[in-house]
């Protein structure tokens, strides 16, 4: 696993330690600040542990201009990142980089294709997030053309909850292991870190047993039963939420903001027209899948809600997918 620190934080050498103390030896940092400062930083975390101990990940999400992208590049050479995650809006890939790009919102839209990647000779690792791709079989998709191209492949997280954060783990586990140029043979044989360190949120539904046990600290353990592993101590339910926070803002959208007691009374008349009208029963509820293309409106979300609360299998679909 790695995990993400902030690289001008004046802790981040102690957060660094407690990495290194916990089994987790690949450190990703995002920068994109003052690059001046930003190099200094991480002169000082290389001055004190060299590449076979902590393993560094840059991540500009495209802050770079992109006419000051090759000098930086080139600065950071002598620091050996594992690479540098999309540098900028518009950077030259066609040729070999001097240090290892990685691409993540550079793959929305395009299809899995090895010859792709074969043909963009700087790119040597892929960051897969399902939520951002499309789902599981884009990115099992995206892994084998990688494995194919010799490039890496690793999974990571959009801030996602317990059962998106399983269901990338799992895709982890089923990836084919990688074998590159870039990785050394202790690296192949122990897989590359992957991107799905446990976040604030996520670390409190594991003290409510909802994350699963099979995403620890420093790895993923590959589990041995069927199914994502998740449990949660109770129902979901936003009538039970309300409850207990009426006043909490619950969906916050572009033209909305909806408070859980405002939440409740809206998913009751969702339930109400969906006994009225037959397609749930009168009282109680029956299991049953549903299915649809989830939209960032307070009409769908009403609906998606109303299906969770009547205990029902919901799968949103990507409108891609």
């Amino acid at each position: 696993m790695s995990r993400v620190v902030d690289l001008l934080d004046e802790r981040v050498e102690a957060q660094v330690e407690r990495a290194l103390a916990e089994g987790v030896h690949t450190i990703k940092v995002k920068v994109g600040r003052s690059f001046e400062e930003e190099l200094a930083a991480l002169r000082a975390l290389r001055a004190r542990w060299g590449p076979s101990t902590l393993r560094l990940r840059l991540d500009a999400n495209r802050s770079w201009h992109p006419e000051e992208t090759p000098a930086r590049l080139e600065h950071l050479v002598a620091l050996s990142p594992e690479w540098v995650e999309e540098p900028s809006t518009v950077f030259d890939t066609s040729a070999a980089a001097p240090i290892p790009l990685a691409l993540d919102e550079s793959l929305r839209g395009v299809l899995p294709d090895p010859a792709w990647l074969e043909a963009r000779p700087a790119v040597r690792a892929l960051v897969l997030k399902p939520m951002l791709l499309g789902g599981i079989s884009r990115c099992l998709e995206w892994g084998r053309a990688a494995h194919q191209a010799g490039r890496a492949a690793v999974l990571s997280h959009l801030f996602d909850g317990p059962i998106a954060l399983a269901a990338c783990a799992q895709i982890a586990c089923a990836l084919p292991p990688t074998e590159t140029d870039d990785t050394t043979s202790a690296e192949s044989a122990r897989g590359l870190a992957q991107g799905l360190s446990l976040h604030g949120g996520l670390q409190a539904w594991r003290s409510r047993s909802g994350a699963p046990s099979y995403v620890q600290t420093e790895r993923i353990v590959p589990p041995s039963s069927l199914g994502l592993g998740v449990a949660f101590g109770r129902r979901l339910s936003v009538i039970a939420a309300a409850a207990e926070a009426p006043e909490r803002l619950a969906l916050v959208g572009d033209e909305f903001a909806v408070t859980y007691a405002a939440l409740a009374r809206g998913v009751g008349r969702v339930v109400a027209w969906l006994r009225r009208t037959g397609v749930a029963p009168v009282s109680g509820s029956t299991a049953r899948p549903v299915s649809f293309v989830a939209e960032p409106r307070l009409g769908p979300l009403l609906l998606l809600y109303a299906c969770v609360e009547l205990g029902w299998t919901v799968l949103p679909l990507h409108p891609r997918a």
